[in-house]
């Protein structure tokens, strides 16, 4: 494979072309987040599966059904075969979900509603969470432990 640099002009941005279409799964897609290397998308669907994605191949990876706790925001946790996942169904808890085995090997409570985004800190080891219930929880990942919750104000 070779490389080269395209600059972001406007010529050139109107000219490009998609690579790879993925038709046969309609869903729509809820939240997807590239791997740290790039090369892998994981991304989770209105559907309830998750997907992961080979990018330089143009094609699926794994794809696992998440049809009991739903599948809201998607990120690469700390391990590159994890990803964090919030739920949409059962619960509003966010969970690590091992892509090697499908387990999952962490659950974090706390939010009284749906979890509306997410974050890892640059060292992987702090998530942050924010809610419909207007707050925001950072969980230390290797403990499941919330080390701080702070709610903010609704504007009117």
């Amino acid at each position: 494979m070779y490389e080269s640099t395209v600059s972001l002009s406007q010529s050139n941005v109107s000219k490009m072309q998609p690579k790879k279409f993925f038709s046969k799964y309609k869903s729509p897609i809820n939240s997807l987040q590239f791997n740290a290397d790039g090369k892998k998308i994981v991304t989770t669907a209105e559907n309830n599966f998750i997907s992961v994605y080979d990018v330089e191949k143009g094609s699926v990876e794994k794809i696992i059904n998440s049809s009991i706790y739903g599948a809201g925001h998607v990120l690469w946790g700390a391990h590159p075969e994890t990803v964090v996942i919030s739920s949409t169904l059962k619960d509003t808890h966010v969970r690590c979900l091992s892509l090697y085995d499908n387990k999952y090997t962490r659950v974090f409570t706390g939010h009284d509603e749906k979890v509306i985004d997410m974050a890892l800190s640059p060292g992987r080891e702090l998530l942050l969470t924010c809610s419909h219930d207007k707050s925001f929880r950072v969980f230390d990942i290797r403990v499941n432990d919330c080390t701080k919750i702070k709610s903010y104000p609704t504007l009117n």
